[in-house]
């Protein structure tokens, strides 16, 4: 099994801003995949 490291850079988060402006329901499932893909791998 990998460890994953989740970093946040400034574009990303630039990104990411817009995307809630947007769409918030993308946003939501990108952050719920996010928290599972985390929750996944923690030991």
């Amino acid at each position: 099994m990998s460890e994953y490291t989740l970093e946040k850079k400034e574009h990303i988060d630039k990104i990411f801003s817009k995307l809630v402006k947007r769409n918030p329901k993308v946003m939501k499932i990108i952050y719920k995949k996010l928290e599972q893909i985390l929750e996944e791998n923690r030991f």
